[in-house]
């Protein structure tokens, strides 16, 4: 018996799958799944470009994953009974189907990034690039995803994981098929179906799995997807034994209710906050199989899906795909924000321009070619070519000398979310590792020598802010500082935090109190003599009502019994405004200077919300000693988000900027020789 290996280029007559002759209703074209696809793309753009109208639109990439599954196998199943498949030749195909559509559109981004990104959003752009180019973006934007981690909207190229995952899929799919015919498991009737419904469980089981453990991970990895590509193979594969009856009142209705579910999906029951595949994707997955398995005569397959304009615009769904993404994208990136109604419907307009003319004059016309071996060769090596200019543009830190960007480029530096250098170093890990820490979304282990620390912080992402600041300051060269954990200061007992464990996040379930311990641990060394507490949160929605000062109280009576003097920070204004309208980039020269304005009652406001915690604080204990860095908004009673041409945040968590933070640190030093023993 030949091996897999064997049949890759060979034309080997193979015994036929007996319930494969009708792949559900064979291969032959069928309007009504194009008009399925309308569908599909259709609530993905509406979701991308007003997704507060439809909240749970993006579950379009999960039925196009279902058709894929369906077209693709019935495609290797039919040339594997004919003994005429080969992977050589699948693969071939796959590139003159994707590449010509996906080339121009990289080619556009690339154009317009290097002209409009600053060089940390390009050096980003480089790596979804390359990612984009090799197919594997789902694994860069996995790798990416965190606290920090910048918004979709920032991405151009994000919607390209989608590609990613249905690659990967048919890089393993073919080869099992194959082994199905070469190994004769095809002869048993039912058999190929009960192996592809197993991996259909198997891979849903997984992805309940992991849906609670790591959201990210759910989102992106094939594995958790891999169930939805095969829920359309299992229509392929099983034909008339996993499909309805044609022309039938049974038919009828899988076809409504399939419309129906992915509707109601899109619409009503699903959002961003929907823990999502989890049992959620049953929605899009389960329509999307009863729409196809109904067949081209059902109800709505024929009247609704096969209509003329449904049909067309799931003709050019691939390249509107394609298209529409990056333009949105780059409207809100130039924007900083949400563009108006208006021109986020001139960007679908757009879109669907461009994926027209896509269709009519690139895709069509490169078919004619796709039997001749240049062509997929030449398309490879350009995809491949944009690939390594990504890496490219990563490796050159995003080309920050670009004439377009170097005016404001000192100013958008401050942006560096994503990239924060303070997360943790090998001095801190080496001697303060929590096991697992590298796997929490974000966790904060900085050290500024191999020492004993003097100087602790302690608390939120917003105690690891101070961490560049405070270092850099002469008057504190003789303090060794330490950064660690990331957890409010306040949550110190088993009950204070309720939330559920998940896999990725550092202080839920008992990791707040296992960090708690760990840095008990180091305040009782007696090597610290100063601990600042920052990132306090009275008003999280995880505190416990009246009981935030006990908990805090408890906190640092623990450190000053270590003979340690306590420092709080009180907490920062709260800002809303995307800081970077404060400026311009280029396309958009116009700033928004009276959105950037802070007023003397809007620092007074943020003190105001403190106040109350501040005094009974100090009620309780005198000793404590409470830092306000909210002066640093205002000088000469005039107040800014924006201080000396500099932003005083680096992202919409309020974290301070690189500048902020030798702002605040120096403030911080003065303010400590007149009250700080």
């Amino acid at each position: 018996m030949q091996n897999t290996a064997s049949i890759t280029n060979s034309r080997l007559k193979i015994p036929s799958l007996p319930i494969g002759r009708n792949v559900g209703h064979g291969i032959r074209y069928r309007r009504d799944i194009d008009g399925l696809r309308s569908i599909a793309v259709g609530i993905v753009l509406l979701y991308h470009a007003f997704p507060f109208k439809l909240t749970g639109g993006f579950i379009g990439v999960d039925v196009f994953f279902v058709i894929s599954g369906f077209l693709i196998t019935s495609l290797i199943e039919k040339e594997l009974e004919e003994g005429s498949f080969s992977i050589l030749r699948f693969y071939k195909r796959r590139i003159t189907r994707l590449f010509p559509a996906l080339i121009l559109v990289l080619a556009s981004s690339l154009a317009f990034a290097y002209l409009a990104l600053f060089s940390a959003e390009f050096r980003a752009f480089g790596n979804h690039l390359a990612g984009g180019a090799a197919f594997v973006s789902n694994f860069v934007l996995m790798q990416e995803a965190g606290y920090f981690d910048e918004a979709a909207w920032l991405k151009p190229l994000q919607h390209l994981w989608s590609l990613g995952v249905e690659e990967q899929f048919y890089f393993v799919w073919p080869l099992f098929l194959t082994a199905v015919f070469v190994f004769g498991l095809n002869k048993r009737r039912m058999l190929p179906v009960f192996l592809i419904g197993t991996l259909i469980l198997a891979s849903f089981a997984y992805n309940l799995h992991t849906v609670t453990q790591d959201t990210a991970r759910a989102y992106y990895s094939p594995l958790v997807r891999f169930w939805e590509l095969a829920a359309g193979a299992l229509l392929a594969v099983g034909g008339t034994a996993v499909s309805f009856p044609q022309n039938s009142k049974l038919a009828d209705i899988a076809s409504v209710v399939g419309v129906a579910l992915i509707l109601a999906g899109a619409a009503v029951f699903i959002d961003e906050h929907t823990a999502f595949p989890g049992w959620a994707a049953l929605f899009p997955v389960t329509g999307a199989y009863l729409i196809i398995a109904a067949g081209p005569s059902a109800l709505l397959n024929k009247w609704l899906l096969s209509n003329p304009i449904m049909v067309f615009i799931g003709l050019i769904s691939y390249p509107l795909y394609l298209w529409h993404w990056p333009i949105l994208s780059f409207a809100r990136i130039v924007e900083s924000g949400e563009p108006s109604p208006v021109a986020r419907l001139l960007a679908l307009a757009l879109s669907f321009v461009l994926a027209t003319a896509t269709y009519l004059w690139v895709e069509r016309p490169i078919q004619k070619y796709r039997n001749n071996p240049v062509t997929s060769i030449l398309l490879l090596c350009i995809v491949l070519s944009f690939g390594a200019a990504g890496l490219g543009i990563s490796a050159k830190n995003g080309m920050p000398e670009r004439p377009s960007i170097s005016r404001e480029e000192p100013i958008f530096q401050q942006f560096m979310s994503a990239a924060w250098p303070y997360w943790t170093n090998d001095a801190c890990e080496t001697r303060y590792h929590v096991e697992g820490s590298e796997d929490y979304l974000w966790w904060f282990c900085m050290q500024s020598e191999d020492k004993d620390p003097t100087l602790m912080l302690v608390g939120t992402s917003h105690a690891n802010d101070l961490y560049p600041g405070l270092i850099h300051q002469p008057e504190l060269s003789d303090q060794v500082f330490l950064s660690i954990g990331a957890c409010e200061p306040a949550w110190v007992s088993e009950g204070f935090r309720r939330s559920e464990l998940v896999a990725n996040l550092p202080c839920a379930g008992p990791r707040h109190r296992q960090q708690q311990d760990l840095l008990n641990k180091i305040a009782a060394s007696r090597s610290v003599k100063y601990a600042i507490f920052a990132g306090l949160n009275p008003n999280g929605e995880d505190t416990e009502p009246g009981s935030y000062v006990d908990h805090l109280l408890q906190r640092v009576k623990y450190f000053q019994d270590q003979g340690i003097k306590v420092i709080l920070f009180a907490p920062q204004l709260e800002w809303s405004y995307n800081v970077k309208r404060c400026f311009p980039r280029p396309f958009r020269n116009h700033v928004r200077d009276a959105a950037c304005a802070l007023t003397v009652d809007d620092r007074e406001k943020a003190r105001a919300r403190f106040a109350p915690i501040k005094k009974e604080l100090l009620e309780r204990d005198p000793s404590i000693l409470v830092f306000d860095p909210n002066d640093m908004f205002c000088e000469a009673g005039s107040c800014s988000i924006v201080r000396n041409g500099m932003p005083l945040y680096r992202d919409k968590y309020e974290h301070l900027s690189p500048y902020a933070c030798d702002l605040v640190a120096s403030m911080f030093v003065d303010w400590a020789k007149e009250n700080v023993p």
